[in-house]
């Protein structure tokens, strides 16, 4: 293995000035893109061939200039005396960034589409209370910022890890069990899994173009067709609206179900006793290394056909990561039962149990039901008349929110353990939230003045990593598990 002397400051591989020179000209033509093609559609003139190409040469040569200077000003090293990374980049006004290394919470490596052509990887430091794109490292060799993640993540674990141990890193690094996960299964799990949004937006394509071409036909065949000809027009155009959205729909599927497996190919998960590596990606590659004392929540996402195929989702989100962003937390793609519970014991350390289940009211059905079925019914109904759109969509509306509705609510659940609490909510895509409850760093209770007379409210409990909440829910219920998250975050607090 080649020592890369992390000691000392080091700059990124030459192959990261075309990286570099990109980004500078891609930043250029999206600025001045609008000055280039009003000088390319004026009036021709003898001068304009010359001036647009005096233009696009500066720019080259502009953009060349200001990526090698960024190469040359951009270092990076360890502190063995400090015991800091610190990272240095700037032209005319330099910035120096020092982290401690036992602050630094995850290094991801990934190798985009462009750098996968060049043969260079990029590196993302994760830091609470930074900004990954203030901690990246655009180029790098593959054995550098494997060292590199290695001699930052390793030195959190043995504080007397030093920078140049590479023997110890090979014995560390080497995992204890892995498993890869198939195309076939990354297929079941695309074709199953999170289209609906995708579904609704070609519904509503569907939508647009029947009106669009129910306006440009309409006046020239009222006069070329007589009243039985016109009802036989409406039936077939009724009949080419659904064969349209069944179109559309498995277009959506499939179209969702390529991009997944796209992006999560090749999903290879190895462990070791202390820490987690997941990989993957065809066009962009990623690899992030998970350490359990680091992780929050535990997402894991199933529907009723996954169910039936045990096949699902799990997502990880760690200290200052966002359960809603997928390009901060990590995704294990089409992992079964076995393996969820598997992950679980690993990141908790123990089996993952509860005592109790909070549902929410039957008042909180009633109420939604009145407001999307019915109030929502009024509203799209006037909507339909106004665009002429048959009347039975009005009733495939009511039927379709009314079932939402209901399955939403059955779905919302909240659950509590001596260790451990967990929402389960959802509609489709059921998401159930594990966190552990000594990871909370704030309750919040709420409760409108209407739900007082029932004795009714909602909770909020929020860890660094996302929060897990519940409206509409007995208060009694709801203060008891309150009260005892409370106590035992004081008893961390005080512990530690």
């Amino acid at each position: 293995m080649i020592n890369p002397g992390f000691s000392e400051p080091k700059r990124q591989s030459p192959l990261g000035i075309a990286i570099l020179f990109l980004s500078v000209l891609g930043n250029l033509l999206r600025n001045f893109g609008v000055v280039l093609v009003i000088i390319f559609f004026r009036e021709n003139t003898g001068y304009k061939q010359w001036v647009l190409s005096g233009i696009l040469l500066f720019a080259l040569l502009f953009a060349i200039g200001i990526a090698y200077l960024r190469y040359r000003k951009f270092t990076f090293f360890i502190n063995n005396d400090t015991n800091e990374f610190i990272l240095t980049k700037g032209i005319i006004n330099t910035s120096q960034t020092n982290i401690e290394k036992r602050k630094i919470q995850e290094v991801i490596i990934s190798q985009p589409f462009l750098h996968k052509i060049l043969g260079i990887y990029q590196v993302e430091i994760d830091s609470p209370g930074t900004d990954k794109k203030d901690l990246k490292i655009e180029a790098v060799s593959y054995e550098t910022a494997q060292q590199l993640r290695e001699m930052l993540v390793v030195a959190k674990a043995d504080p007397e890890f030093v920078s140049d141990s590479f023997d110890a890193l090979e014995t560390i690094s080497k995992p204890v069990s892995e498993f890869k996960i198939s195309p076939l299964s990354l297929m079941k799990w695309g074709f199953t899994s999170d289209y609906i949004y995708s579904t609704f937006a070609l519904i509503g394509i569907v939508f647009y173009l029947f009106d669009k071409l129910n306006d440009f036909f309409m006046d020239q065949i009222e006069t070329a067709f007589d009243e039985e000809m016109w009802q036989e027009y409406l039936l077939f155009s009724n009949v080419l609206i659904v064969a349209a959205v069944i179109l559309f729909f498995c277009t959506a599927v499939f179209i969702n179900a390529l991009r997944k497996v796209i992006t999560y190919w090749n999903t290879r998960v190895q462990w070791d006793n202390k820490r987690v590596k997941v990989s993957y990606g065809f066009f962009n590659s990623r690899e992030a290394v998970i350490n359990p004392d680091k992780v929050q929540q535990l997402i894991s996402t199933q529907n009723i056909l996954q169910k039936k195929i045990n096949i699902g989702g799990l997502k990880i989100t760690q200290i200052g990561e966002d359960e809603f962003d997928h390009n901060t937390s990590t995704i294990i793609p089409a992992c079964n039962n076995e393996e969820r519970e598997k992950f679980q014991s690993f990141f908790f350390g123990t089996e993952v149990t509860f005592q109790e289940t909070v549902r929410m009211v039957k008042f909180r059905l009633v109420s939604r039901l009145l407001v999307w079925a019915v109030a929502g019914s009024g509203i799209v109904g006037s909507v339909l008349y106004f665009f002429e759109i048959p009347v039975y969509f009005l009733l495939f509306y009511t039927i379709f929110v009314s079932i939402l509705v209901v399955l939403k609510f059955i779905n919302s659940r909240l659950y509590f353990g001596e260790k451990f609490m967990k929402e389960r909510s959802g509609i489709w895509d059921v998401d159930e939230k594990i966190s552990r409850i000594q990871d909370t760093q704030m309750i919040e209770v709420s409760q409108y003045f209407w739900q007082r007379k029932r004795d009714i409210g909602s909770v909020n409990v929020y860890t660094a990593g996302g929060s897990i909440s519940q409206g509409s829910s007995k208060m009694k219920a709801l203060k008891k598990w309150v009260n005892y998250i409370v106590y035992q975050t004081e008893i961390k607090n005080w512990n530690t």
